[in-house]
């Protein structure tokens, strides 16, 4: 068998093993904007806790600011779940775009923020956007490249996130220090909206997930994992200054025990179409001790 035959013959099976299929001369682009768009949430969450002193600076507020980034993990939890239902069937412009324009909104929503409850909801918003981008990256690596280059392509990904460590809280601080904290958003926004236009320019239109099964979407099973572990966060971050016995904090605990009793009976009955599988904590021992520290951390 020549080289070259053999060469072929690999990269055909290469591609079968490809689940979302892209033209390989396309896969290259297509990836750098994705990650340019990555690189712009992670300028975003890395100088974000930089420009907060000086959003909240008037608000006074830290137990509050406290709460609305605890609700944001909490949102990108169930973005992070429903966007991975999403993305093989509405496939990655949809998803990965929409998550940018939504980051997008969110800057200009915490540019013009003028009280600490619009503030709060715009950053709990902005964990959709983050969700939906940052949780599939790598999942995107695995499926548009075939085996033989699929390491090289998922180390872009440390290799953009340890940019983003080291240029952005520098660049960040000397921002704000020059041109105040507005100056960031404006940064941030325009390197979000470049990888934005590369995505929606580049990526193809039809990037359905090649194995994609039509499956009931768990609504009920996301809406109730919002109430209960919204209760929760709330109750733990205002338990002292509420007082852990007043009506409010034994409400909130009270609704958040019956809300995750409901949610374990639900998914447990979905089974397979649950979002958060809850089956998995039986079966694997490793899913219940990372899922436990993760809640308390």
């Amino acid at each position: 068998m020549s080289d070259q035959y053999a060469g072929a013959l690999k990269g055909s099976n290469d591609d079968n093993d490809v689940l979302v299929y892209i033209e390989p001369k396309k896969r290259a682009m297509v990836t750098i904007s994705l990650l340019v768009g990555f690189f712009g949430i992670h300028f975003y969450m890395r100088a974000f806790s930089m420009c907060t002193a000086y959003i909240m600076a008037d608000w006074n507020a830290g137990e509050y600011y406290s709460a609305g980034k605890a609700l944001q993990t909490a949102v990108m939890v169930v973005a992070t779940s429903v966007s991975a239902r999403l993305i093989p069937k509405w496939g990655i412009r949809k998803i990965m775009g929409g998550s940018l324009i939504i980051v997008i909104l969110c800057n200009f929503g915490t540019l013009l923020a003028s009280n600490l409850p619009m503030f709060l909801i715009i950053v709990m918003l902005q964990g959709i956007g983050n969700a939906g981008l940052i949780s599939n990256m790598i999942s995107l690596m695995n499926k548009i490249w075939p085996p033989s280059k699929r390491a090289m392509w998922l180390s872009t990904i440390g290799i953009t996130q340890g940019i983003a460590a080291i240029i952005v809280p520098t660049l960040a601080g000397l921002l704000v220090d020059g041109m105040g904290w507005q100056s960031v958003y404006y940064i941030m926004t325009v390197i979000q909206a470049i990888g934005l236009v590369l995505t929606l320019a580049i990526t193809p239109s039809n990037t359905q997930q090649r194995n994609y099964t039509p499956r009931r979407f768990d609504s009920i099973g996301t809406l109730i994992f919002i109430i209960w572990i919204s209760c929760i966060v709330l109750a733990c971050n205002f338990g002292n200054s509420w007082g852990w016995t007043s009506p409010r904090i034994i409400t909130l605990l009270i609704v958040g025990l019956l809300g995750l009793a409901a949610f374990i009976i639900v998914e447990m009955r979905l089974g397979s179409d649950a979002i958060f599988p809850v089956r998995l904590f039986k079966d694997n021992r490793n899913v219940a001790y990372i899922f436990i520290q993760s809640f308390f951390g």
